[in-house]
């Protein structure tokens, strides 16, 4: 068999349509199902905390196809990044994931000495499918520590869920972004304190950014109430990735409210609003190694379909 030869190039703007067919076929092939598209990576490009050019790479194959790069966003208002990099199956083993990776790191080092504070670590995150045992090598060998197992769960709906009351004494009430968005967002960080990705430090500035884009209606926030007092929400969205299902990003019972029902309650009445409008089923990322959340969401109809390491 014919070696193949690879070498790496600083990025161009005429890169940005082949790399992103690059990311979602290396993606696919080990069954992930998240994808990029140009407007993505287009907007890395147009940060003003990065030079594409000198902090971007390009991995280019025989005759000059492009077949791997990498990339990252960078967020100096907290000295966090994410990185992304990835090389098409039939051009791996030959350490282009490894330059890229440790290419794009000194990259963004680099700029975080430009833009960030000096109270602020400089952090870079990155992802890999659950499947792709080397990626998971190389990330450890790069120094990278594993942080996190996340499970993409699903449901697909055969028929019409039935609507679901809510346990008494609870009800629903018409989620008002200018009235409700403070209180929901402190049941938020009550109820997602243990989370192991410490999502509730998030500040309520950037939480509310969620609620500027297009996936947002305030329709599909549930808020169930104990009288006067929130008691539990769930907040779900439309999914640009999975466009034909709804998307659950932020359930939970505050602790005095819990093992009533209501949490069981709130999703399948989710379920029931997704259907009514014409949605094919729903999803939602977990914990992988929270099993009693898993198995909420199993009991509830819902199965693994991706596995996901962070690091």
């Amino acid at each position: 068999m014919q070696q193949k030869n690879a070498r790496l190039r600083p990025f161009s703007q005429q890169d940005i349509p082949a790399l992103v067919e690059v990311i979602n076929t290396a993606n696919a092939h080990y069954g992930d199902r998240d994808t990029v598209t140009t407007e993505d990576i287009a907007a890395l490009v147009a940060s003003p905390y990065v030079v594409a050019e000198e902090d971007f790479l390009i991995a280019e194959g025989d005759g000059g196809a492009v077949v791997g790069g990498g990339v990252f966003a960078f967020n100096p208002t907290n000295g966090q990044a994410f990185g992304l990099a990835r090389v098409l199956p039939s051009y791996e083993r030959l350490g282009l994931g490894t330059r890229l990776v440790m290419q794009t790191d000194a990259a963004f080092l680099r700029r975080a000495q430009q833009h960030i504070a000096p109270e602020l670590q400089p952090i870079m995150s990155r992802k890999t499918a659950g499947t792709c045992d080397g990626a998971q090598v190389l990330l450890g060998k790069a120094g990278y520590v594993r942080q996190y197992v996340q499970y993409t769960m699903r449901c697909d709906f055969e028929a019409l869920p039935l609507p679901v009351a809510l346990p008494a004494p609870f009800t629903l009430r018409p989620f008002d972004i200018e009235r409700d968005s403070r209180a929901v967002y402190e049941v938020f960080k009550e109820t997602f304190a243990q989370h192991r990705m410490q999502v509730a430090q998030m500040p309520y500035e950037r939480w509310l950014e969620q609620l500027q884009t297009p996936l947002f209606t305030p329709d599909l926030f549930f808020v169930a109430y104990d009288d006067e007092t929130i008691a539990g929400i769930n907040l779900c969205f439309y999914s640009a990735d999975y466009p034909h299902l709804g998307w659950v990003e932020m359930l939970g019972v505050r602790q005095p409210y819990r093992h009533q029902g209501l949490g069981t309650a709130l999703l399948k009445h989710a379920f029931h609003v997704f259907a009514l409008r014409g949605l094919e089923g729903a999803a939602l990322d977990v914990d992988g190694e929270d099993e009693t959340t898993v198995a909420f969401y199993e009991r509830a109809g819902m199965r693994i379909v991706q596995h996901a390491v962070l690091y």
